[in-house]
Order: structure tokens, then C-alpha cells, then sequence
């Protein structure tokens, strides 16, 4: 029953993302630009690696270190450019997009350290989960839990608040305790979701390459693309949803206000009951 509850509120703050998403299609500019960004200089390096045959080594793990650095980056950047444009939204605005990432470029040195602080993170955890030892990548979902529950809400706090540093984090933590809790199960919902969605897509997709495919001989490119093309629409739609959930919850755990949109849904006991 529990889990069924998490899906079920994740669902319902879903829907109403998908409806505000629906009103103010331009917000998918933002996540898109920060996944082709993060894209487009992984290949760069990727590239370059096997130009010179730098794979292996110390030399290895710097690349892969700079890329998770700035994939990291401008995937916040983006994010945090995206949290912005929802909240303006909320508050029944409609500044241009580029008013949003000028407020991201203001905070960029904050959003810099959660990169390399992300970035760090990201490496340990990589070297957990594919660690041989069986302890050691418990102590991994260990960390990736406590990681997640700890910065939760670091973006917004970096967007709405004057917080640097060690602040970003206490201040996460701070809202995540406000929102009752079970923010983290929420989550859990949300990517759920966006799982199913992904593969949705993707047989959609798939599905349609195929049919098109016994009426007009395509290349065999085109249902490698049609994959690809899925993949990141999937990528797109977890990506907004999240973080339009995630400013919601914050703007109710800041300011007491239920967000434009989201007047069906109780904040105080998340069981998506108003009323």
C-alpha cells in the first residue's frame, strides 16, 4: 500500500507538471541544451582520447573526471535555469528564457562548486558500484541515498537563496526535513515514472520506424536515430517533470504558497487529497 500511495502521488504531481509543461512548452529548451551541452563535449573528449590513445591510466580517469565535471555543470546550469523559468511561471510570469539563464549565469560560481562537489561524488560512487566487493557496493547505495536526501533541493537553494558553499547543503537538507519527509519516496515515484515513460517512447518510436520501414526502405541509420531520439525525448520529459516537481515542493516548504497549477494537490500530507 505504501508504494502504491509514492506512485500514486507521484503520478498526480506529474500530471500537473505535465499540464503546466503543456501551457509553457519553450521550459524543454532549457534541460535539452544542458543534455546536448554535457553531449557534445563527451564526444569532444572522447574523440581526442582516441586520436591519442589516452585511454587507460591516469590519464583516463582525468578525462573521465573533466567529464563528469562539466557534464555536470551544464546540466545544473541548465537545471538551475529551468527552476527559474518554473517559478516565474508559478508566480504568473513569462519572462524570456534567456532572463532565466542570465539568473543562472549570476549564480554560476555557487553552481561551479556543486558541479565539482557532484562531480566528486559521482566518481566515488562509480568506483563503489563497480567495485568487486559486494560490502562496498552496499556502502554505495548507502551513500547514493544519503546523497540524494542531502541535496534534493540544492539547486533551488542556490536559485532563490544567497547561499555558497557549505550552505547550499544545509539548506537542502533543511527543506528537505520541512517537506515531511517523504519527499524522498516521491522521488522514488518520479523515476518510476519516468522509467515507464522512457520505454513508452522508445516502443513508440521503434514501433513507427518499423511500420514505416515495410512501406519505404530506410536506412539503417534511421532506426538507430529513432532510438537515440527516444532515449533523449525520454531524457527531456524526466528531466522538466523533476524539476518542476522539485521547485514546487520548495516554493510550498519556503513560502507556504501552493504553486500556480497545483491546487489540487495537499502539500501537507502529499496524498494528493485537497480539500
Amino acid at each position: 500500500m505504501w508504494f502504491v500511495s509514492r506512485l500514486t502521488t507521484a503520478m498526480r504531481l506529474t500530471a500537473a507538471s505535465v499540464r503546466l509543461l503543456r501551457g509553457e512548452p519553450r521550459l524543454v529548451v532549457l534541460p535539452a541544451a544542458g543534455g546536448l551541452a554535457a553531449i557534445a563535449f563527451a564526444a569532444i573528449v572522447f574523440i581526442m582520447m582516441s586520436a591519442g590513445s589516452l585511454f587507460g591510466g591516469i590519464r583516463g580517469w582525468i578525462a573521465v573526471a573533466v567529464v563528469y565535471l562539466v557534464s555536470a555543470f551544464s546540466t545544473a546550469f541548465f537545471a538551475a535555469a529551468l527552476s527559474h523559468a518554473v517559478y516565474e511561471r508559478f508566480r504568473g510570469n513569462r519572462p524570456p528564457i534567456m532572463a532565466s539563464v542570465a539568473v543562472a549565469w549570476d549564480r554560476r560560481w555557487p553552481l561551479f562548486i556543486w558541479a565539482l562537489v557532484a562531480a566528486v561524488a559521482g566518481l566515488v560512487l562509480r568506483w563503489f558500484t563497480q567495485s568487486d566487493s559486494a560490502i562496498s557496493r552496499i556502502i554505495g547505495s548507502a551513500f547514493a541515498m544519503g546523497w540524494l536526501v542531502a541535496t534534493f533541493f540544492v539547486l533551488p537553494a542556490i536559485v532563490f537563496e544567497d547561499v555558497f558553499a557549505r550552505g547550499m547543503f544545509t539548506r537542502s537538507v533543511s527543506i528537505f526535513k520541512q517537506t515531511w519527509g517523504e519527499t524522498l519516496s516521491t522521488g522514488l515515484g518520479l523515476g518510476i515514472i519516468g522509467v515507464v515513460a522512457g520505454f513508452v517512447v522508445l516502443a513508440i518510436a521503434t514501433t513507427g520506424a518499423l511500420a514505416l520501414g515495410q512501406l519505404v526502405a530506410l536506412p539503417s541509420g534511421v532506426y538507430v536515430w529513432s532510438i537515440l531520439g527516444a532515449v533523449f525525448a525520454a531524457y527531456l520529459f524526466g528531466r522538466t517533470v523533476r524539476t518542476i516537481v522539485r521547485t514546487a515542493l520548495y516554493v510550498y516548504a519556503r513560502d507556504g504558497v501552493v504553486p500556480t497549477g497545483f491546487s489540487g494537490f495537499d502539500f501537507d500530507t502529499l496524498d494528493g487529497r485537497a480539500g
